[in-house]
Parts: structure tokens; C-alpha cells; sequence
């Protein structure tokens, strides 16, 4: 399965967060530390269960980040990779604003995504104790639409399904204010 070609796709559907192209390369910092991460569902649906996926973590020159799934041969696909922006929202440096520059397969994008120059979807990635991360898809509505509401984004006039941030500190102080208990999306486990 191309799970990251999954969440570039979850994250375009109707329900997520959405803002402006609020980062500059010089925001950028490394989430994930480079090496070899085991990907899995946090919540695997019927069938899900025993799938997981390899992918190996690189840090660009420019400060995204490229995640390349491995097959099964252990060669790297490269026509997969998927380019991610991180920039933290807290001081600890555990949780991370993230957005993908270039879905899995697709085109560079400049600003928003493609075929939505004007916005961007975001999501969250949390560094857990164990060493593991969480790639978070937030929803709205759905249970983390309190946190974008309380943090001052609105629904979308077109969408309403959509929350709206108007700018990058009700983006981040939406997204500090996630509940940690909040799990829908991807586990990263650092492969020894």
C-alpha cells in the first residue's frame, strides 16, 4: 500500500485544516530524524492490521524533508518520494506543524497545492516519548474542530466542512491545542 500517497490524499478531502502558504524556507527544521522509519496506521482498520511500510528519511539541502518508501527488495523508490515541510509550534520542539511540498508521484508545488494555489491543507506531527511520531490528519468537523475553532479559524464559505486559519499563529495555536489524545493518521517507528 503507498501510505503516503494515501495521507498526501487524505489530506486534500473535504474536513481538513486549511491556511495560507504561511512558512518560508528559512521556518523549516528537521522533525524526523534521517534514517529508516517502520510506517503503520495508529488505528489500522479491518484488514490493516499486519500492513506496514518502510521508508527512509533524508533531510533536503533546502530543509524538507524527503521520505522515500523502500520495496521489498530494499531499493529505494524514488518516484514515491514525498517532500515534507516541518516547523515547530512549541518549545519543547515536539510538535510540528507539516504540509507536503510534493505528494508522492506529483508535482512541485511553489505555493498551496496543486490545483489550490491559495491553500494549503496542514496537519501535525507529534514526537511521542518512545521515540515514535505521530503524522496526525486533523478534521473539521470532526474531533479537533474545537481546537481550530477556539484558535480562530472559520469554515470555509465555499466547503463548509473546511476550517479556515487566517493566519500562521491561530494555525499553531490550533494546533498546540489538539488533544493529546487525538489519533487518527500515520505512526513513524525509527527502525534500528
Amino acid at each position: 500500500m503507498r501510505w503516503l500517497a494515501t495521507l498526501a490524499l487524505l489530506l486534500l478531502l473535504p474536513g481538513c485544516w486549511f491556511g495560507g502558504d504561511f512558512y518560508a524556507a528559512s521556518d523549516l527544521r528537521p522533525a524526523l530524524a534521517p534514517g529508516r522509519y517502520r510506517v503503520v496506521p495508529i488505528t489500522p482498520r479491518p484488514g490493516e492490521e499486519d500492513q506496514a511500510k518502510i521508508f527512509v528519511v533524508s533531510i533536503r539541502g533546502d530543509g524538507f524533508t524527503a521520505l522515500t518508501p523502500l520495496e521489498p527488495d530494499e531499493r529505494e523508490d524514488r518516484s514515491e518520494t514525498a517532500v515534507a515541510g516541518f516547523v515547530p509550534v512549541d518549545d519543547a520542539n515536539t510538535a510540528f506543524a507539516a504540509w507536503f511540498e510534493r505528494p508522492p508521484g506529483g508535482a512541485e508545488t511553489q505555493s498551496g497545492v496543486v490545483g489550490s494555489p491559495d491553500l494549503r491543507p496542514y496537519a501535525l506531527l507529534r514526537r511521542d516519548p518512545d521515540g515514535s511520531y505521530r503524522f496526525l490528519i486533523l478534521s473539521c468537523p470532526g474531533p479537533t474542530e474545537a481546537a481550530a475553532r477556539a484558535a480562530g479559524a472559520r469554515p470555509s464559505e465555499l466547503a463548509p466542512g473546511l476550517c479556515i486559519f487566517p493566519d500562521r499563529a491561530s494555525l499553531e495555536a490550533g494546533l498546540r491545542n489538539v488533544p493529546a489524545d487525538f489519533d487518527d493518521g500515520l505512526r513513524f517507528v525509527p527502525v534500528p
